[in-house]
């Protein structure tokens, strides 16, 4: 039986990360191509954007579930979660 139970949303999170994705994918779109490298610039501004990618799903909220036997927390879709179990 659950007995409590809260998902509360990441707003400061899902800003911030936002923000600093919208900053790199403009970076990418506006940063000149470099001739002796033409990929270089765009595949690390590409990765920093799939990491703040990664990091919107991952943390898009905080779950807290108390039952019976455990309390439960979790972050998202809950790639990354906790259990303990209750006495």
């Amino acid at each position: 039986m659950i007995h409590y139970a809260h998902t509360q949303p990441a707003y400061p999170t899902r800003i911030g990360v936002f923000i600093a994705l919208a900053a790199t994918v403009a970076a990418m779109l506006l940063t000149p191509d470099i001739q002796e490298a033409d990929w270089f610039p765009d595949a690390v501004l590409g990765g920093v954007a799939a990491v703040f990618v990664a990091t919107l799903i991952l943390f898009w909220s905080l779950t807290v579930r108390v039952t019976d036997e455990a309390l439960e927390v979790w972050f998202g879709p809950g790639l990354v979660r906790k259990r303990v179990p209750l006495p």
